[in-house]
This record gives structure tokens, sequence and C-alpha cells, in this order.
């Protein structure tokens, strides 16, 4: 497989095996089905370690880990602003489907994020880049 074949396929597992584990979360009753594709969306979760990881280094060896840093920076920034709007999901629909619409609302975001990745980015290494300049 090429380097992008192999990316965009951890991608589609990431996102969108996330997209769905987290969509049949919110509607499933039996909350220990629930927990099982809530712990399965983060398994899912761990593919990105294939694609958004190495994306860094393809770009910029010398710099890959400032924007590693810049990624987790902007990470961080959504992982703060989730039980906001979950709170608002709980609070504008009391009930079941609060919590329905947040998991929907995060099933989107992946798919969303991959349509993104797919038409977007591509990844392929340039040796050029990859090759220390010996002065």
């Amino acid at each position: 497989w090429e380097v992008n074949t192999v990316r965009v396929t951890a991608m589609f597992i990431t996102y969108m095996g996330s997209a769905l584990g987290l969509i049949v979360c919110g509607f499933l009753d039996a909350k220990y089905a629930a927990y099982t594709f809530m712990v399965l969306t983060q398994v899912f979760y761990a593919a990105s370690a294939c694609g958004i990881s190495c994306i860094y280094t393809d770009v910029a060896p010398l710099y890959s880990s400032s924007l590693n840093t810049l990624g987790n920076t902007m990470s961080a920034i959504a992982g703060m602003t989730g039980p906001i709007v979950v709170s608002a999901f709980l609070s504008a629909f009391p009930g079941i489907w609060g919590w329905r619409l947040a998991f929907l609302l995060t099933g989107g975001m992946c798919a969303a994020a991959f349509t993104l990745w797919f038409f977007v980015v591509k990844s392929e290494i340039r040796p050029i880049l990859n090759t220390p300049k010996v002065p």
C-alpha cells in the first residue's frame, strides 16, 4: 500500500468508526452496551496515530515537535468547549434527547473531519524534506 492509502484507511477507521460508535451509543437503552460502544470509539481513535501523528514529521521534520504542540493546543480548546456544548444541549433538551443530540453532533463532527481529511490532506513522503542538510 502507498503511504496515502494507509493514512486514509487509518483516518477512516478513526473518524467513521468513532462516528458510528457514538451515534449508536446515543440510541442504546442498555447502559453496558452503551459503555461498550463508548470504549470502542476510544479504541478507534488509536488508529489516528497512523495518520495525524505522522503528518507533522512529513511536513516539517525539524519543527514537528512545535507543530505537534500547536495541534495538541487546538485539541485542548475543543476538549474545553465540549462540556459547555453538552450542558447546553442537556439544558435545552432535558432527558435522553439532549444526550442523543450531543452524540449526533459529535458523530457529525467526526464525519466532517474525515471528509476534510480525505479531500485536503495528501500524504506523500518527500525525501528532500526528510534529509538533513549537511554543510
